[in-house]
C-alpha cells in the first residue's frame, strides 16, 4: 500500500506528464510514448525538484531512465545514469537493498554489452557475494547472479568456468541453462 506521500508523488508526476506536449504521439517500438527517454527525463526532473535526489521515487525514476536507454541500445548513456544512481542508493537504501542490487546488475549488463567484461565481472561478483550472504544459495536472485557470471564467462569463451557456475546455480538440473549459455559461446 502506498503512503500518502507516494500517492501525491505519483499524482504530481502523472499530472505533469499529462501536460507535456507529444504525449499523445504514437508509441515507438510498441511502448507508449510515456516511456520515451525525453519524457522520462522530464519526469525525473520533476521528481528531483519536488522530492529531492535521494527520495526513493526519484531513485526509481533514475533507474527507469537507465533501463529505457539500455533497451534502446544507448549503453554509454544508461551507464552514466546507473553510475549516478548506484552510489546514492548505497548511501540511502543500503548495499543489500533490492533496488541497489538491481542497479548494480544493470550497470554490469551495460558494461558487458560494451565489451568491458572485466568491469562487468567485478560488479556481478559483488552482487553475487551480497546475495549469497543475504539470501543464500537456494534463492532465485542468488542463482540469477551466478547465472549472469556464467553467461559472462561463456561469452568470453571460458567454458569450464561457465559450466562450473551453471552447475552451482542450478544444481544437478541445469540442462536448460546450459543449452542457452552454450549457444552464446564463441566457436
Amino acid at each position: 500500500m502506498d503512503t500518502p506521500r507516494q500517492i501525491v508523488s505519483k499524482w504530481r508526476k502523472r499530472f505533469a506528464l499529462a501536460r507535456l506536449p507529444g504525449l499523445e504521439e504514437q508509441p515507438r517500438g510498441g511502448r507508449p510514448a510515456l516511456f520515451s527517454p525525453p519524457l522520462q527525463r522530464d519526469a525525473l526532473a520533476i521528481e528531483r525538484l519536488v522530492l529531492g535526489t535521494e527520495h526513493p521515487d526519484t531513485l526509481n525514476g533514475m533507474f527507469s531512465l537507465g533501463t529505457i536507454l539500455r533497451r534502446e541500445g544507448r549503453y554509454p548513456e544508461s551507464e552514466k545514469i546507473y553510475r549516478e544512481t548506484l552510489p546514492i542508493q548505497i548511501r540511502v537504501l543500503g548495499p543489500e537493498h533490492s533496488d541497489t542490487l538491481n542497479s548494480r546488475n544493470s550497470l554490469a549488463v551495460d558494461l558487458a554489452a560494451q565489451g568491458r567484461y572485466h568491469e562487468a565481472e567485478g560488479l556481478y561478483r559483488e552482487n553475487r557475494a551480497i546475495q549469497l550472504r543475504v539470501f543464500g544459495l537456494e534463492n532465485a536472485y542468488s542463482a540469477l547472479s551466478t547465472y549472469n557470471l556464467a553467461c559472462l564467462a561463456a561469452v568470453q569463451g571460458y567454458r569450464n568456468r561457465a559450466l562450473a557456475l551453471l552447475k552451482e546455480a542450478w544444481g544437478t538440473d541445469y540442462s536448460r541453462a546450459l543449452c542457452s549459455t552454450l549457444k552464446m559461446m564463441p566457436t
